[in-house]
């Protein structure tokens, strides 16, 4: 794929298996559209982050403190928790 230079980057964070269908069908979704990248746990977060505009949080449970404070030290602009309810969210977090 050729990455247009103002292309959206994407960082999808999931914490169900890959081959859930909610994840399938947001990856296909996303192909093509925007430079994605699934979010990889054994691999420091802060590599992953660079130049990531936004973050998807599928489920909204796999974002930690610590990643959501990396993800501003980088530059995320938005991060997306796709989830039914707030739960999951460390909403009170992301308010500071």
């Amino acid at each position: 794929m050729v990455e247009p230079a103002a292309a959206m980057r994407v960082l999808l964070l999931n914490k169900q298996a890959d081959d859930h269908p909610s994840h399938r069908e947001l990856v296909r979704a996303l192909a093509g559209r925007y430079p994605l990248r699934i979010y990889d746990p054994s691999l420091p977060q802060e590599p992953q982050l660079e130049g990531v505009q936004v973050v998807i949080d599928s489920g909204g449970a796999a974002g930690t403190r610590e990643m959501i404070d990396a993800a501003k030290a980088a530059g995320v602009r938005l991060w997306q928790a796709t989830t039914n309810g707030l739960d999951h969210v460390d909403v009170a977090y992301f308010a500071e």
